[in-house]
């Protein structure tokens, strides 16, 4: 168990270096305000933190078991399949959430809309779509998604949104880990 905790404690190591980076960057507003609006921050905290655990004991089990040079052929391999998934998953993100949320009023209050209009609602937006937009739409329902779009639509929209973020929080944590055990010198494996 030493090796495990001293490979978390290699990550965590590398994580706060990033989360330093990011909290001198301008841009802080934008990178706290990118993760998934559904079930809440709260649970969306949990959810990537549960991930982080799981993928930090994968990683560790499967790439920092053996300190062969096979297995850092396999570390390498993992790390550049791991940041091409990074970059896939973050794209399908950030797609679905350009399209689905809307900042409402502001950008600190988001909403996600649906992609199937409730039946009067349809007929409204087919009649003039350049003049009922989403955010037009939603200021006349007062920020209630539910009164524009099916319940139905607005739940699948959260799912897609949550599941593609929590696919590319683990591909980063996934290259993180095999970056770490990349760079983390071989140690002794203790007998049992």
């Amino acid at each position: 168990m030493n090796r495990f905790f001293a490979f978390i404690a290699d990550v965590k190591s590398v994580l706060s270096w990033i989360v330093k980076f990011a909290a001198l960057s301008p841009f802080l507003g934008i990178l706290v305000n990118l993760g998934p609006i559904w079930p809440s921050e709260a649970g969306a905290a949990t959810i990537s933190s549960v991930t982080a655990a799981i993928v930090f004991m994968l990683s560790y089990e499967f790439l920092c078991s053996q300190s062969t040079p096979r297995q850092k052929k396999i570390s390498k391999w993992v790390l550049v399949l791991s940041v091409l998934l990074l970059i896939g998953t973050s794209c399908a993100y950030f797609y679905l959430a350009s399209k689905y949320v809307v900042e409402m009023p502001d950008a600190a209050h988001r909403v996600v809309t649906g992609s199937e209009y409730n039946p009067d609602v349809k007929k409204l937006v087919e009649s003039d779509p350049t003049m009922h937009t989403p955010i037009e739409l939603l200021k006349g329902a007062n920020g209630q998604p539910e009164m524009i779009w099916t319940r139905e639509s607005i739940a699948f929209n959260n799912r897609m949104l949550l599941t593609w973020w929590v696919m590319a929080w683990a591909s980063f944590l996934l290259a993180l880990s095999a970056f770490v055990t990349l760079r983390t010198p071989s140690r002794p494996r203790a007998r049992r």
